[in-house]
């Protein structure tokens, strides 16, 4: 394909040679030949079919053009994002936030952007160390200073909260500020009418599911010796604990908005202590008469039910088939996760969640907000650190979950 310029080239080439026949013509004081004629419309024609060419390669090139400085932005953007995870050191913002002194560098303007972050979201932040929402994007990797021959993990990307909802499909969202409302979608949220017939009114957004921000925290205590020896490595081993535990905290919010509180004296909902196949698969058919189901469907259970179900035949003993293979029941992952919200000791029961969870939303209203405490538990060596973040998670759509209670040890 010729560019702008290639046919510009061609195009002069052609009015060149028009020139040099009208001028012959009017040199000679007479009309064009036949053949000038000819020569004349056919050219006339090239340069014209030329301007159009012209025109469409131009605006081509700025389109191209626009789109590569566009490309070339967010690629630097992703450089500094980038430069900024290499150099922020959770390690030395730990150690300042701990002194007298508090933060400087890097860390300090980080801390100082997450305050920002968090009262443009609307809620109060109180730790010593703000670490602002940082959207986990490729991994990044480079060589840690303190430590030869050893790569340094991504710690802000290890920061990140690692709830079990998201990873089985639910939605994340940033960047809030207040309540939030979604509209709530019932089963009927579409109708179809014949043509020329009044359409029926639906119920379909029926009511608005509101996200509010509620704290979510957890606390570790780290000794002072581990805090001194603080590297790349062990930075992201410590911000992995600390996600996954905030992870945790988002789950219990969702399945408890799913289960409800399993009561002391609520029972199994299988008709024997032994669930049948049918019992589990019949989960599904709920979801889906909720036209619900989609390509992110799920159970969830303890792990302790996990491996129970694991250990039974679908069609009794000798069946040769048990009710999970391969991780599956029905076709579908079986997720494990050891949160209280999903049984009850006293009650000796368990939960099977199953549901669509890209019909679940996780709200953050900001990033980390980080108590460094040197003092509670200075006797004994230790750092208290306690983390809390503004989030909320909800479905978000009626019917996509729903969750059967299971006798907790229905093999005895």
């Amino acid at each position: 394909m010729k560019n702008s310029l290639s046919l510009k080239e061609e195009r002069s080439a052609k009015v060149s040679e028009l020139e040099a026949l009208v001028q012959g013509a009017k040199a000679a004081d007479r009309d064009f030949t036949q053949d000038e004629e000819s020569r004349q419309a056919t050219l006339n024609d090239d340069i014209a079919d030329l301007d159009g060419k012209i025109a469409n390669a131009e605006k081509t090139e700025a389109i191209l053009a626009r789109n590569a400085a566009m490309t070339a932005s967010e690629t630097a953007e992703d450089r500094d994002i980038a430069k900024v995870q290499r150099s922020y050191s959770f390690g030395k913002a730990i150690q300042e936030a701990a002194s007298t002194k508090g933060l400087t560098g890097l860390e300090a303007e980080m801390h100082q952007e997450a305050r920002n972050q968090a009262k443009n979201a609307g809620v109060a932040t109180t730790g010593n160390l703000q670490i602002p929402i940082f959207e986990q994007r490729a991994n990044v990797v480079g060589a840690a200073a303190s430590v030869a021959g050893t790569e340094q993990l991504n710690t802000l990307a290890a920061l990140v909260p690692k709830p079990l909802i998201e990873s089985l499909g639910a939605q994340r969202i940033t960047g809030v500020s207040g309540d939030i409302k979604f509209p709530k979608l019932n089963a009927a949220a579409t109708l179809q009418s014949d043509e020329a017939t009044t359409a029926t009114e639906s119920a379909g957004f029926d009511t608005a599911v509101t996200m509010s921000p509620e704290r979510v925290g957890a606390r570790l205590d780290v000794s002072n010796q581990t805090l001194a020896q603080l590297n790349g490595s062990l930075e992201a081993v410590l911000a992995g604990q600390i996600a996954n535990e905030i992870g945790s905290a988002v789950d219990r919010m969702f399945f408890s908005e799913v289960i409800g509180a399993i009561a002391n004296g609520a029972t199994a909902d299988t008709a024997a202590a032994l669930p049948t196949y049918a019992e589990l698969t019949a989960l599904e058919g709920v979801v889906g008469d909720a036209h619900a189901l989609g390509n992110n469907c799920a159970y969830v259970t303890t792990p302790g039910m996990r491996a129970l179900l694991a250990g039974q035949g679908k069609f009794g003993d000798g069946s040769g088939q048990a009710f999970i293979e391969n991780g599956q029941l029905y076709g579908y992952n079986v997720a494990a996760t050891n949160i209280g919200e999903l049984s009850n000791a006293t009650a000796e029961v368990v939960a099977l969640v199953f549901g669509e969870f890209s019909h679940a939303a996780v709200c953050y209203w900001n990033g980390l907000d980080l108590l460094i405490d040197p003092y509670t538990e200075s006797p004994k060596g230790i750092t208290r650190m306690v983390a809390q973040v503004y989030a909320q998670a909800k479905p978000m759509y009626a019917g996509a979950f729903t969750h059967i209670l299971l006798d907790d040890d229905f093999a005895a």
